[in-house]
C-alpha cells in the first residue's frame, strides 16, 4: 500500500492537488480507525487465549485485565513504532470508542474525524456516566461534517461545556482528581535548550505566569535587562532566579547539583577551536534528561565555571573497547548489580531498552532471567522502565541477550537484545547512545 500510494503520478492542476490532499487525509483517518478495530480485536483474542482461572476477586480481575492490556499495548506499540505507553493509550481508546462513543466512532470510520480529536472527546467525558457520555457524543459528533469543521480548542471547549452542564459535580471531582497529578518535568528541546514543564491547578498556573509577566514588564521598562532580551527571555531568567534563590539567572554560578558529563579524555583537555574537537553527553543521575551531541567546548566551559566557583568536580575514568567503542563491563556473582556495573549499564542504555519507549530507567533487569541461569553481567543486563519490566514477565514475551552473554562482543557489534512478542514477531533493541564511541 505505501509503495502504491507514494508511486502514483501527481495531478496536473492546483485544484486536483488540493482535492487529493483532502481525500488522503480522510483515508488516513479511516486507516487509523481500522487500526483501532484491529487493536480491540487483539485484546479479545488475548483474553480468549488466557486459561480459565479459579474464581477471582474484583481486585484480582482488574489486575489481570490491566496486565493483559499492558501486554497488548506493548505489542501494538511495537507494531505502530511508538512507545509502549502510547500503545496502551491506543488500546484503551480502542476499547472505549465503539461501545461508549458510537457517533465519534462513526465519524472516525468515515474519515471525517482524526483519531486525536476522538481521543479528546474520550478524555473529556471519561469521568461521566455512560448516559451522559452518550449524550455528549451525539451532540458533538452526531453530525460528522460539523465535527470535522471543529478545531482542537473549539472541540475541547464544546465537550467541557456539555460536561459541566450535565454533571457539574462530576467535573469538579475530575478536576480535583487531576490536581493530584500536579508535577514538574524536564524534556530536551532544540539547540540544547530544555523545556521545564509544570502541570499545575489552573489558578496556580495563571498566578505564576501573571507574576512572572508583571515582574518582567517592570524590569524591561526600568532598563534593568539587556537590550537584546525579549520579555519572554526575562521571564525565563526570573523563573530560574526565583526557583534557585539567585539574584540573576545568567551570571551567578549554578547551584551545586550533580550532573554527569560523558566525554573523551582528549576532549576534556583540548584547546578551544581545535578542529578535532569532539562532543559530550549530559545526564542527570535520576535519568530524567539526556542531552547528546553537546560541543565539548561547552562542557569544558561548564567545568571551568564550576571550578572557578569553588565547586567540587570529580573525574571518573571509563574505559572503552578500542575498536567497537563499547564501554568495557564488569560482572558480578551476586543477583543484584553492584553500583559500578549498574552505572555502566545506565550510561550504555540511557533509557528503557524497549524500542520507542524512551522512558527513564527504573529497573536493571537480567535479559536472561537469573532464575534460568542468566548471569549478573554487563552483556546480560538491560535498563527498563517499570511497566516494560512487568510486561516482559507476561506470557509469550521473550527477551534474549547476545549469543554469548558471558563474553565480550566482537569489535563493532552493538549490544543487541532480541525481543519476541506473543504473536512471534521479533524485533531488536540496541543502545541508542550516539556518542558512546567518544566516551573515555
Amino acid at each position: 500500500m505505501p509503495a502504491t500510494v507514494a508511486g502514483r503520478s501527481l495531478p496536473p492542476g492546483a485544484v486536483e492537488l488540493v482535492e487529493e490532499i483532502g481525500l488522503l487525509e480522510d483515508a488516513v483517518n479511516a486507516l487509523r480507525a481500522r487500526q483501532v478495530r484491529l487493536a480491540a480485536a487483539l485484546v479479545g483474542v488475548r483474553e480468549a487465549e488466557r486459561p480459565p482461572r479459579r474464581t477471582l476477586t474484583r481486585d484480582e480481575q482488574l489486575t489481570r485485565l490491566s496486565r493483559l492490556r499492558a501486554s497488548v499495548g506493548a505489542e501494538v506499540g511495537l507494531a505502530r513504532r511508538v512507545s509502549p505507553h502510547q500503545g496502551r493509550a491506543f488500546v484503551s481508546l480502542a476499547l472505549v470508542l465503539p461501545t461508549e462513543l458510537p457517533a465519534t466512532w462513526a465519524a472516525c470510520q468515515a474519515g471525517r474525524l482524526p483519531l486525536e480529536r476522538a481521543r479528546m472527546v474520550a478524555a473529556g467525558t471519561a469521568m461521566l456516566s455512560l448516559d451522559h457520555r452518550l449524550e455528549i457524543d451525539a451532540a458533538v459528533c452526531g453530525d460528522p461534517d460539523h465535527a470535522a469543521r471543529l478545531g482542537d480548542r473549539e472541540l475541547a471547549s464544546l465537550v467541557r461545556g456539555h460536561a459541566a452542564r450535565l454533571d457539574p459535580a462530576g467535573v469538579v471531582a475530575q478536576i480535583r482528581h487531576a490536581e493530584g497529578g500536579r508535577r514538574v518535568t524536564l524534556r530536551p528541546g532544540r539547540d540544547h535548550l530544555v523545556h521545564l514543564h509544570a502541570a499545575l491547578p489552573i489558578r496556580d498556573g495563571v498566578a505564576c505566569l501573571a507574576a512572572l509577566k508583571a515582574a518582567a514588564t517592570k524590569a524591561v521598562a526600568a532598563g534593568e535587562t539587556g537590550t537584546a532580551d525579549s520579555e519572554s527571555a526575562v521571564m525565563a531568567d526570573l523563573l530560574v532566579a526565583r526557583l534557585t534563590g539567585r539574584d540573576t539567572a545568567m551570571t551567578d554560578p549554578p547551584e551545586p547539583v550533580q550532573l554527569r558529563l560523558v566525554m573523551a579524555a582528549d576532549d576534556l583537555f583540548r584547546a578551544p577551536g581545535d578542529e578535532t574537537d569532539g562532543t559530550a553527553t549530559l545526564t542527570d543521575p535520576s535519568g530524567t534528561i539526556h542531552l547528546d551531541g553537546l560541543p565539548a567546548e561547552l562542557a569544558r566551559r561548564w567545568i571551568r565555571s564550576a571550578l572557578d566557583a569553588g565547586q567540587r568536580v570529580a573525574v571518573k575514568r571509563l574505559f572503552v573497547h578500542p575498536h567497537a567503542g563499547a564501554l568495557i563491563g564488569l560482572d558480578s556473582r551476586s543477583r543484584n548489580f553492584p553500583p559500578c556495573l549498574a552505572e555502566l549499564i545506565t550510561l550504555r542504555d540511557r533509557w528503557c531498552r524497549t524500542p520507542y519507549c524512551n522512558a527513564p530507567i527504573r529497573h536493571l533487569d537480567h535479559v536472561r532471567r537469573h532464575a534460568d541461569g542468566g548471569p549478573t553481567s554487563y552483556a546480560n543486563a538491560q535498563g527498563l522502565c517499570v511497566t516494560c519490566n512487568q510486561v516482559k514477565e507476561e506470557p509469550g514475551w521473550h527477551h534474549d541477550p547476545p549469543d554469548s552473554p558471558d563474553a565480550q562482543e566482537p569489535p563493532g557489534t552493538p549490544h543487541t537484545i532480541r525481543i519476541t512478542t506473543p504473536t512471534g514477531h521479533r524485533t531488536t533493541a540496541r543502545p541508542t547512545r550516539s556518542s558512546l564511541r567518544l566516551s573515555g
